[in-house]
């Protein structure tokens, strides 16, 4: 894994430790989860200002669209879809049963 140097305010790293003795992790174990929590967020915040699809969502989170659906809900956020997309849903299930 590569190696990355910074430089932090005091009150950064004084919070970076805190939070490291918190989840009872090293300092670098923490930053990585702040910061994949970071970018999840950054994109959370575009698909909230329309500004990415939910499928472009899942993809630059890496899951998929009904994990990414899951995630909205655990946020409180609500999906997207319609009455209609719910049953359209059903459709395309049935159709994948009589290919096989």
């Amino acid at each position: 894994m590569p190696v990355v140097s910074l430089r932090l305010e005091e009150k950064d790293l004084r919070l970076l430790r805190e939070f490291a003795r918190k989840e009872d992790k090293d300092r670098s174990a923490a930053v990585r989860e702040l910061l994949n929590h970071g970018f999840r967020f950054k994109q959370l915040l575009r698909y909230k200002k329309g500004q990415c699809s939910l499928g472009r969502l899942s993809g630059d989170m890496g899951s998929t669209v009904s994990e990414t659906l899951d995630f909205l809900a655990e946020l409180g956020l609500p999906a997207p879809l319609e009455h209609s997309d719910y049953l359209q849903g059903f459709t395309s299930l049935a159709k994948l049963g009589r290919r096989r």
